[in-house]
């Protein structure tokens, strides 16, 4: 045996250690790894639901200012959405959606918006309506 040199017993020792070292790192790298892809993910999905909700308001506020019922209807068809669900979140110009079509004069979306939401919203609604066809729709609504 020389001086300061290894034994068989310590070389296979060593190599387990350096073999745990290895294994411990590539352990901790494919957690960074996970750790790195879960974070881009949220921050895509965050950015995109944000995105997404106000592509959603400008398309809904531009139908009705257009007074275009037959593509507000196919865009929220094909978006899968309601109205009902929709209503409290969009504002147009800092108006809800019934009082800015009343704003546009636009009657055919405020009254398919009108029949399509909950009477007791229609009722709160009533004193922001200015235009007469909307506030006769919405009352027709209330009473039935």
């Amino acid at each position: 045996m020389i001086a300061g040199f290894p034994t068989r017993f310590d070389l296979v020792s060593i190599v387990r250690f350096i073999d745990l070292i290895f294994i411990d790192i590539k352990a901790i790298f494919f957690m960074k790894n996970i750790l790195i892809l879960s974070t881009f993910l949220f921050i895509a999905t965050t950015y995109s639901e944000k995105a997404q909700a106000q592509n959603v308001a400008k398309s809904l506020c531009e139908y009705v200012s257009a007074d275009d019922k037959s593509r507000l209807r196919s865009y929220l068809k094909s978006h899968k959405l309601k109205i009902r669900n929709v209503f409290d979140g969009v504002q147009c110009n800092g108006q809800n959606l019934v009082a800015f079509a009343s704003t546009n004069n636009a009657i055919k979306t405020g009254t398919l918006m009108l029949g399509k939401l909950p009477k007791a919203t229609v009722e709160d609604l009533l004193a922001t309506i200015t235009s007469p066809e909307l506030t006769a729709a919405a009352k027709q609504r209330i009473n039935g």
